[in-house]
């Protein structure tokens, strides 16, 4: 009868279909692990579409601001019609919920 290691070496060879699993679990783990630790950015410049003054802001990461008053017009800037906030309308950088691929307040 044959030992345990010379069924697994027949079976397996020498190690390369534990090695290929491993590999795949692996780019599998990492891809999954990157998705989770990716660096947002928390800060936007508003542009006003009224009178073209720019402010830099910090977005929330909990909560959306679907109104902004404008410190150069005091125009009340609103979301445009399929953006979720002001600041994937207006601003240089998404709100983080957008960042993280996520639908953010329900919308996307």
């Amino acid at each position: 009868m044959p030992l345990i290691s010379e069924l697994l070496t027949l079976t397996f060879g020498t190690g390369r279909f534990f090695e290929i699993c491993w590999d795949g679990f692996q780019k599998a783990h990492d891809k999954m692990t990157m998705s989770h630790t990716k660096t947002l950015v928390l800060e936007s410049t508003l542009t006003c579409p009224e009178c073209g003054h720019q402010a830099t802001e910090v977005m929330p990461t909990d909560a959306c601001v679907f109104f902004y008053e404008c410190a150069g017009c005091g125009a009340f800037l609103k979301p445009k019609p399929g953006h979720c906030c002001v600041f994937c309308s207006y601003g240089t950088v998404p709100c983080p919920p957008v960042q993280d691929e996520n639908a953010c307040c329900g919308n996307r």
